[in-house]
């Protein structure tokens, strides 16, 4: 996600370009960029055609509002919080629909479920059964504790961009991040 391949001055002159009319630095800066805002937006939505739709729709907020991009942080900052701002304002999508449905199911099989059902399961049953796991659990925490978590321990952001990106100073971000970690 954090490249250092990565040339923010590449981004700046299409920006430059593409408010001067240039049509093709903006085809050029969203195609470079298009592929990062679908990560993020499938970290967040856990769903692959959610992530699609998300996308599309942050990159039809940046097309509109790049004008308002100030350069006060890097580009890749700014898609960031409208892929967050998105994120937070999104009604809630399939996979959390799904997800809360499959916790109220695993509750009654859960106390169905006998022992020797969970030895006879198959690699691939139980690599799903982890990941169904883990989506769950992050599914407990609040949006921002699961934007805080994702971008602090998934994604591996120092606490500078972290504070950075929800606009807070990095002491509270590390507070914050902290709890997000403990409740889930």
């Amino acid at each position: 996600m954090f490249s250092n391949n990565y040339d923010h001055a590449i981004d700046n002159q299409l920006i430059t370009k593409s408010l001067e009319g240039n049509k093709a630095a903006l085809k050029q800066l969203i195609k470079r960029n298009q592929d990062y805002i679908f990560n993020i937006s499938l970290r967040l939505f856990l769903d692959h055609e959610d992530a699609l739709d998300a996308t599309q729709e942050v990159l039809i907020k940046v097309i509109t509002n790049l004008k308002t991009y100030q350069g006060k942080s890097q580009f890749r900052t700014w898609l960031y919080r409208i892929a967050f701002n998105h994120f937070l304002n999104a009604p809630k999508q399939k996979m959390e629909k799904m997800l809360m449905n499959q916790q109220q199911q695993q509750q009654v099989d859960k106390r169905q479920m006998v022992t020797t059902q969970a030895i006879e399961m198959n690699e691939a049953v139980v690599e799903e059964v982890r990941i169904l796991c883990s989506t769950a659990m992050l599914m407990c925490l609040t949006r921002e504790q699961r934007l805080l978590y994702v971008i602090g321990d998934v994604f591996g952001a120092n606490h500078q961009l972290g504070a950075q990106l929800f606009d807070i100073s990095p002491g509270n971000y590390r507070i914050k991040l902290h709890r997000a970690k403990a409740d889930l």
